[in-house]
């Protein structure tokens, strides 16, 4: 019978479950979020950044200042455009772009560096500093700010030294640029100038045999103009101009590819200028993040090594990852290098072969109107062959003209330094840079803690969890009871109906009657995976809640290892029981004794045996059950925790249903597991579970019940009065309070 929880049928699930399509629960440990996980450790976080700022304070205050020494900061502030406009057109009808980000790698690499200490501003600089240069190259840092600016920074424990590094930095960074541009210039200067001389040569014996021609055959040359003939070659000459053109430019990029192809910063700057012009996208991207990473490692290992805090050896692993980055952004420079020179080479040939095939197509039609007359083809072969020349020439031309004079060359990416670095008048605080890293080690130290702590915390903390643990519904939470002892506990219900606690077994039985078939809810095991779980508290106030329906219920006590029931059913000590019944020294009659709620019985356990098991086990017991069920509406039974003893899984091979008792932020994932387990070996039919001691307030359980009650009984009566949580004057009987309601009558 389906229930109202949507079970159905599914091959899937454990033999004997109730069937549930339980929540996934995401990745992560008990599928919480890691701000949750974050939170439930504020306090471990909060104490390891105290701890961590103070002895970073403290560090600071004692040994930092020796231990780092003071630290002089010079900068300098360049601006990184194109002159003019921010597109510029190149001779070759190239356009030039900047990259900001390949420029910051480029001042902090040793194309730059080297140049840089070999300045004559230097020489002073290596006489003070000695062993202390290297300290200061690694200090060097580049960063691009607003409007394209980038500021080079440089630090030292003299002032002076640091501002003269910086400024040779930036020099040789002018310097770079201007030289690379120049030579790239009068590579292409002299390309075009040998272009121009050839094609002129050839020009000039061609218009020579094409008037020699035309003396020879004046009648060929007057037929021939305006004709279809001429229209024709016309078309297929501008086909043959375009294809050659782009074969110059293939040669002329392959040409200049190989002569810098050394130089892997100098290819990358021409390809990048270029890109548009030869009609393919470069892509450094590889090359990029390995710089970004190299220069991030470089500023990790400066940091490192200011610090003071960190052991020697982790120095060395930071020196060895610095000297693989560089050989990682060598090795990608040469790929990169070697990629786009074969690309080039594709290129060429690709170029090469539709000029074959246009020079093809052309010698076809020639071949095709030698049919009418080979003085026809060889004077349009003539002409044709005159104009390709003409334009090819024409084009070199234009190009030259358009080449600016080689004293005004300032590069496809011109610096200008918007200020000049000067010696720091006083050095720069260490602090802010201390305690930084302390924050930085108290947050990890912090959240490792956090999430170690978690990780070792086996509870279960929601109601998601637990249907995903168990496969089987929720079918209440039972809010936190005040902790009086089981005795005021164990009949809440009882004594006060107008509490959460007591509308949270009323939703209890309400799933138990609605969601199963009359005969699968007669006998209902209540049992748990653990002890202290609450398993006497629910079976008590759900007997009561059941009683108060009409319903002739009984509650056994089946615990015979740590019996409850008799404490909260009775005043003193133990009467006859279940073991006295089996024993045969009393009669059923004689040991179910009536409690103080009409229509609920209880048969209390008895004394305590040495072999529970084998009583439960036993054919006397189960005839004794069966009695029982033909004389009850409904039978509650109280069993021992399923994941300590066999007691709990012999009974539920007999009882209709098993109920699952769990307390919040108690119960153990492990633990639990194992009862599902120790369950489905039996074909226990498990319906659901129940959540006991669920906080006020707790919104991991709020949407099963345990937080919906404030709205009637956390907030104001009709009259005005706030609702109170008494309990009932010792002369009212509980039938005066709202049980009466015929609505409650589910029989």
């Amino acid at each position: 019978m389906n229930s109202i929880y949507g079970q159905n049928d599914n091959a899937n699930v454990h033999a004997g479950m109730m069937p549930y399509a339980a929540p996934m629960l995401p990745a992560g440990i008990g599928g919480d979020s890691l701000f949750q996980i974050a939170w439930r450790g504020k306090w471990l976080i909060l104490l390891s950044l105290i701890a961590s700022l103070g002895g970073a304070y403290a560090y600071y205050r004692t040994l930092g200042y020796r231990t780092l020494g003071p630290q002089y900061v010079s900068a300098s502030r360049v601006l990184v455009s194109i002159p003019k406009s921010p597109r510029q057109q190149d001779p070759g009808g190239l356009e030039w772009g900047v990259n900001l980000q390949t420029q910051t790698s480029l001042i902090c690499s040793p194309t730059i560096i080297n140049p840089a200490l070999s300045d004559p501003s230097m020489i002073v600089v290596s006489a003070n500093l000695g062993d202390g240069l290297n300290d200061l190259v690694r200090t060097l840092s580049a960063k691009v700010g607003k409007d394209d600016i980038i500021t080079v920074t440089a630090s030292s424990v003299d002032p002076n030294s640091a501002a003269v590094f910086v400024n040779a930095v930036v020099r040789a960074f002018i310097q770079w640029h201007k030289d690379n541009s120049v030579d790239l210039t009068d590579q292409r200067l002299k390309d075009l100038e040998a272009q121009r001389k050839n094609l002129t040569m050839g020009l000039q014996r061609k218009r020579d045999e094409k008037l020699t021609f035309e003396q020879r055959n004046p009648e060929i040359v007057e037929s021939t103009r305006g004709g279809v003939v001429a229209k024709a070659l016309d078309l297929m000459t501008q086909d043959s101009v375009s294809a050659r053109m782009e074969v110059a430019r293939c040669e002329a990029l392959c040409t200049t590819l190989k002569q810098i192809e050394s130089d892997p910063n100098r290819v990358r700057e021409y390809l990048l200028n270029q890109q548009n012009a030869i009609g393919m996208t470069v892509d450094d991207g590889e090359w990029k993040r390995l710089e970004d990473g190299l220069y991030e490692t470089r500023m990790q290992l400066q940091q490192m090594e200011a610090g003071g805090t960190v052991q020697k050896y982790q120095i060395t692993l930071m020196r060895t990852r610095v000297a693989q980055l560089v050989k990682d952004v060598q090795d990608a420079a040469k790929r990169f290098v070697q990629k786009y020179v074969a690309l080039a080479d594709v290129l060429r040939a690709t170029a090469v072969d539709r000029r074959k095939k246009c020079e093809q197509q052309y010698e076809d039609e020639v071949t095709k109107i030698q049919k009418q007359g080979d003085k026809y083809a060889e004077y349009a072969r003539l002409i044709s062959e005159c104009d390709i020349i003409e334009r090819l020439l024409d084009g070199v031309v234009e190009a030259i003209s358009k080449m600016p004079p080689r004293e005004t060359i300032q590069g496809a990416v011109s610096v200008y330094v918007l200020n000049t670095a000067s010696p720091a008048e006083k050095p720069t605080s260490q602090m802010a840079r201390v305690m930084g890293i302390g924050l930085v080690l108290g947050l990890m130290m912090g959240g490792g803690l956090a999430f170690l702590r978690d990780w070792r915390d086996q509870r279960v903390r929601s109601a998601d969890e637990i249907t995903a643990i168990l496969g089987v519904p929720i079918l209440g939470a039972v809010p936190t009871i005040p902790r009086r002892g089981i005795i005021q506990r164990g009949p809440r219900s009882r004594l006060a109906t107008h509490t959460r606690e007591f509308e949270a077994y009323r939703s209890i039985r309400t799933a138990l009657f609605f969601g199963t078939g009359r005969d699968e809810a007669k006998t209902l095991l209540v049992t748990s995976p653990g002890p202290l779980e609450g398993k006497t508290t629910l079976v008590s106030n759900l007997g009561i809640a059941m009683a108060r329906t009409g319903q002739k219920t009984l509650i056994i006590d089946a615990d015979l290892r740590k019996p409850m029931q008799h404490r909260v059913f009775a005043k003193k000590g133990h009467g006859k029981g279940l073991v006295d019944v089996l024993a045969g020294t009393a009669t059923l009659e004689e040991a179910i004794r009536p409690t103080d709620v009409e229509g609920l019985d209880v048969l209390e356990s008895g004394p305590i045996v040495p072999n529970p098991s084998e009583l439960l086990g036993s054919e006397a017991f189960w005839g004794i059950f069966e009695q029982l069920k033909g004389r009850y509406d409904r039978i509650l039974v109280d069993s021992p925790p399923v994941g300590i003893v066999a007691d709990a899984q012999i009974l539920a091979s007999r009882c209709g249903l098993t109920l699952l008792v769990l307390r919040a932020q108690r119960s153990s994932r492990l633990v639990t597991q194992r009862a599902r387990d120790a369950l489905s070996t039996v074909s226990a039919r498990v319906i659901g579970a129940v959540v006991n001691d669920v906080p006020k307030g707790d919104t991991r359980y709020s949407h099963y019940g345990s937080g919906a009650y404030s709205y009637y009984y956390g907030g104001r009566e009709s009259d005005g009065r706030k609702a109170g949580h008494k309990a009932l004057p010792s002369d009212v009987s509980p039938q005066d309070g709202n049980e009466s309601s015929p609505t409650d009558k589910l029989e």
